[in-house]
């Protein structure tokens, strides 16, 4: 269920959840769940009601702009 992901997410909370919701409908149940995922593991949440804003959102998850998980910094060699 939706509350025992929330769950396993806030016992995992050093791993950041991005998620997007794709689509003109708003379907209020889904999209607060998508929104508070986000917000419980310092993710970030999109709305993606058209082809230019999934384009931004894509974007702005790509490794250039939010890292990779584990990815090497290469300005300090780590």
């Amino acid at each position: 269920t939706c509350e025992e992901i929330l769950g396993i997410a806030r016992d995992n909370s050093s791993i950041p959840i991005d998620t997007v919701a794709i689509g003109e409908d708003k379907v209020s149940c889904d999209e607060a769940f998508m929104v508070e995922l986000a917000r419980l593991t310092g993710g970030k949440f999109y709305r993606a009601s058209s082809i230019k804003l999934l384009a931004n959102a894509v974007l702005e998850l790509s490794p250039t702009k939010r890292p990779l998980i584990g990815a090497t910094n290469a300005s300090t060699n780590q």
